[in-house]
């Protein structure tokens, strides 16, 4: 038996020759002995099944074992995806042939969203007179998908981001030909207009994170809005700075809000990170910022946000402009300061970020892998040996069929293999007494082995 964490013990066949008859006893198998828990760490994850070519879109999960990652073929005509993992393996839940894909977001395991933008005759010929921003709801786990009933007002426009609580989600509106940028809500029925602005001065978002049914932030090209539970309201112009691409806030034990917003502050000018002053209800001025990356015009900037609270904040950004080869970057606030994360060496521009606490965080590349922050699996798969069973006892030249199965945990990493010298439902050969079969499964950290014989001759 082989295991990445030091190898179980074995258990210990015997054959016994009796003249010129056999008997084959099996002994005891071993069973695995998991090892303690070890530090979370940065492990690449790979998604089975994923089109060469496809680009991942959006990341959402409600639990480790609960993860929906949004992709597409970027072809003329696209081919939109969505994935799960249920804690064991990838599936693919969702097929759109004609859209592309957005970002994918749930308030629950069974209230899961996924946008897209319709473009069945391909972009070459204007995506069709159907084109335009949809919506595609499961509330079953992501085993079917409901297209949602949107405002005539959506139309051919696009969908940016969406965030919400139960009841209560909200979805950004790209600008129309009058200028006018919307923000739709689902209320559990119906989806309807809840904001429109169409200039600065009143406001055109780019963002919003909800933090509850009864608070909710938007940010804009020049200043920011909020959510009461019934309307939004734009605070007007308020501060100098313009390249907004995302937001996310928290408030603490103590009810004081933590909100930051990431981007650049014009002309791609590097990554930078403000944070929300509650005194001043502004995020400050251009050169306010909290964190900086980068210096100068067309260098990259930040992209996304996302913090399991105050102090386990993380933002993904690019900077082409200063390391062409791999632009990616993240990097992470621990409650005193910022820094970027090395210890998951140089990557390629990540595409969005989202978790569910410190030990469970998720990062999406753009060259189709991803990133989690977890604790590695550090419990072995489990064999499940049926024949030949434990003490069976077997004349020679039996025939007797192998059978066997390997089952890793709820929320593992997921089962890599399950081998054995011989294959489940294969003849064993009990002609040939040295013969050492074993039956080995693993996950992708952790192994397990059945028995090894020792021939000894009576």
């Amino acid at each position: 038996m082989t295991s990445s964490k030091g190898g179980p013990p074995e258990g210990v066949g015997v054959v016994a020759l009796l003249g010129a008859a056999a008997l084959l006893f099996w002994g005891g198998v071993a069973k695995p002995t998991p090892t303690a828990q070890a530090q979370p760490v940065w492990q690449v994850v790979t998604i089975p099944g994923l089109p060469a070519g496809a680009t991942l879109s959006g990341i959402w999960d409600s639990a480790p074992n609960d993860v929906y990652v949004s992709a597409h073929i970027p072809t003329d005509v696209p081919q939109g995806f969505v994935f799960h993992w249920d804690g064991t393996s990838w599936s693919q839940v969702l097929s759109l042939p004609g859209h592309s894909m957005g970002k994918v977001f749930g308030t629950g395991p069974s209230d899961v969203y996924a946008l897209t933008y319709k473009c069945t005759a391909g972009s070459a010929a204007g995506c069709g007179a159907d084109r335009g921003g949809r919506i595609f709801r499961s509330t079953d786990g992501g085993a079917t998908w409901a297209p949602q009933a949107l405002p005539a007002e959506v139309g051919v426009n696009g969908l940016a981001d969406i965030s919400g609580t139960p009841g209560n989600v909200h979805v950004i509106v790209g600008g129309d030909a009058a200028g006018n940028h919307r923000i739709i809500r689902f209320d559990g029925t119906n989806w309807s207009i809840v904001f429109t602005g169409n200039s600065d001065a009143t406001g055109k978002p780019n963002g919003l994170t909800l933090l509850s049914a009864n608070e909710g932030y938007f940010v804009t090209c020049w200043g920011w809005g909020r959510w009461n539970g019934v309307s939004w309201t734009f605070n007007g112009i308020q501060f100098d700075f313009c390249d907004i691409a995302s937001v996310w806030g928290v408030r603490d034990g103590g009810g004081a809000l933590h909100m930051y917003t990431v981007g650049n502050n014009n002309f791609s000018n590097g990554v930078r990170v403000w944070k929300f002053n509650e005194a001043s209800q502004s995020f400050g001025s251009k050169f306010g910022y909290v964190f900086a990356d980068g210096c100068c015009a067309f260098n990259g900037s930040a992209g996304g946000v996302w913090g399991s609270g105050p102090n386990d904040v993380y933002v993904v950004g690019n900077l082409p402009g200063v390391e062409p080869a791999h632009p990616g970057r993240l990097y992470h606030f621990d409650g005193t300061a910022w820094a970027r994360v090395t210890a998951i060496g140089d990557i390629p521009g990540p595409a969005g970020i989202w978790g569910t606490g410190p030990n469970d965080v998720w990062v999406l590349l753009s060259d189709g892998r991803l990133l989690h922050f977890a604790e590695l699996d550090n419990t072995a798969p489990t064999i499940a040996l049926t024949t030949p069973a434990d003490g069976a006892v077997y004349t020679l030249g039996q025939l007797v069929f192998a059978d066997y199965a390997c089952a890793d945990e709820a929320g593992g990493s997921g089962l890599a293999s399950c081998v054995g010298d011989v294959a489940d439902g294969a003849a064993i050969d009990t002609g040939t007494p040295p013969r050492s079969p074993t039956t080995t499964a693993s996950s992708t950290t952790t192994a397990a082995s059945s028995a090894r014989w020792i021939t000894r001759r009576c």
